[in-house]
């Protein structure tokens, strides 16, 4: 593995989530405005015509959210809803749920000096919804632009 690139001097550090969406990729930062809950004991009910990376509906605070396994979007296997811990991410109409292969963690990071590289570990499909990427220690991780990516594929979500 490469060496990381150097932060920027004298620039913030931010805090910021990340997930892992696949026991096999690097972690991805969310959204730096994104409101982040790990759902506890979801009882996922599956939509019947969907793409099958469409998990189902989950039901929260009396709203029914979307749940997006991003790596089966992206050719993996599907996850074992299980076992796979399911992240909700936002608040409010915009809400939705992410199937992922560990819990969300607190990252602290810091904006890269020059451009960023390519994250390796992560599939092709996904770099055109990286918005930037930061560093966290040694390691080099790329801000997931979730929202832009759900936009992009709610017209295949009909199987």
């Amino acid at each position: 593995m490469a060496d990381a690139p150097a932060s920027l001097p004298g620039s913030p550090t931010r805090t910021r989530i990340s997930v892992r969406l696949h026991a096999s990729w690097p972690r991805l930062l969310l959204p730096a405005s994104a409101l982040v809950q790990l759902a506890i004991e979801p009882s996922v009910a599956p939509i019947p015509n969907c793409a099958a990376w469409l998990r189902g509906a989950l039901g929260q605070r009396g709203a029914i959210l979307p749940v997006f396994d991003v790596a089966a979007w992206s050719g993996e296997a599907l996850a074992d809803l299980q076992h796979a811990p399911i992240v909700v991410v936002d608040g409010g109409p915009r809400a939705f749920a992410l199937v992922c292969a560990a819990a969300p963690e607190v990252m602290e990071a810091r904006p890269l000096a020059g451009l960023p590289p390519a994250i390796e570990g992560l599939p092709e499909c996904l770099h055109p919804y990286f918005d930037d990427a930061l560093s966290a220690g040694d390691h080099v991780l790329a801000s997931f632009a979730v929202h832009r990516w759900i936009t992009a594929i709610a017209p295949s979500l009909v199987a």
